[in-house]
């Protein structure tokens, strides 16, 4: 069976559990085996864990040239790398020790899409991913936040009838992001429940004001005061993801542009091998690869400070 096959089956199931307050650890098929989860979740986790690295401030904007002197965003194309789709125990447990040991890793910004409640079965890789992290390891959540789930669905919800499920959402986030300190939301997918809508981005004002990956917007937007932005799935293949990412640069030439992209299960490697092909095949200085928070950061700043 082509496994493309089974997401709308796995769409169905998460807009169902959704509906009744429950969440995946999308566990999958392939690295889909975690030994021994019941001993590792008893590793003794700090009461928090800060972000390794600060928050870029728009000072540094300016000073790499993102930034006019007039306070606008230049007319470059910024690309920001989901690095997912970590919403599996499974999935953390087999990709941090080898993907961490690459010797590329810290050649490119990177935003690490860790789901923070992975914790409750592989805390230990969370943990030592952090303390291993290069000036260019960020950590960000994948979808949709603290567990998969369609955040549409704890709203509308005719299977189950139950009263809305966001105040419920909001405090299970809140915990998991302070504890981590996420503040951005890689990918709320929207899977089979319909688009997100303002109740919905509302949610996610208290737990991550610095931004959100979107499924159904058509371009970066400001939802309730936060920078969103569809993710767009890179191809498998380092030429065809370069001349993608250079396709939408052209087509946004001559103002800002904006790429969420995503990718799954690709070692540090495979990025900074892209951002070579991108520079010595399709050129210039237009293209800039930054790190998630300078990323949406320009989509707030772009969309506040553009004429109407």
């Amino acid at each position: 069976m082509d496994p493309g096959e089974g997401v709308p089956t796995e769409w169905e199931f998460a807009r169902l559990i959704s509906q009744f307050n429950g969440y995946l650890e999308a566990d999958a098929a392939g690295p889909g085996a975690m030994a021994n989860a019941s001993f590792f979740q008893h590793y003794p986790l700090a009461a928090r864990y800060a972000q390794p690295n600060p928050k870029p401030t728009p000072e540094q904007w300016r000073a790499r040239g993102f930034v006019t002197a007039d306070g606008r965003v230049a007319k470059k194309f910024f690309v920001g790398h989901y690095v997912g789709d970590y919403d599996a125990p499974s999935w953390l447990y087999k990709a941090v020790p080898p993907f961490f040991r690459d010797p590329a890793r810290g050649q490119v910004p990177l935003g690490w899409a860790f789901n923070p409640n992975l914790a409750d079965r592989a805390p230990h890789v969370l943990a030592y991913a952090y303390r291993h992290a290069t000036t260019n390891d960020f950590f960000i959540t994948g979808d949709s936040g603290a567990g998969y789930l369609n955040v549409r669905a704890l709203t509308v919800r005719p299977e189950s009838g139950l009263p809305s499920g966001l105040d419920a959402w909001r405090a299970h986030c809140r915990r998991w992001y302070e504890r981590w300190d996420m503040t951005i939301t890689g990918f709320v997918l929207d899977g089979a429940a319909g688009a997100a809508t303002d109740p919905e981005f509302t949610a996610y004002r208290s737990f991550s004001p610095d931004g959100l990956g979107t499924h159904c917007e058509p371009g970066p937007a400001l939802r309730t005061g936060r920078p969103t932005c569809p993710e767009k799935d890179l191809p498998d293949s380092i030429e065809k993801a370069a001349e993608f990412i250079a396709g939408q640069a052209r087509a946004a030439a001559g103002r800002p542009g904006f790429l969420w992209a995503r990718s799954i299960l690709k070692p540090p490697r495979w990025y900074a091998d892209l951002a070579r092909v991108l520079r010595d095949k399709h050129g210039g200085p237009e293209i800039e690869i930054v790190d998630p928070y300078t990323f949406f950061g320009l989509v707030r700043l772009h969309l506040i400070a553009r004429p109407n």
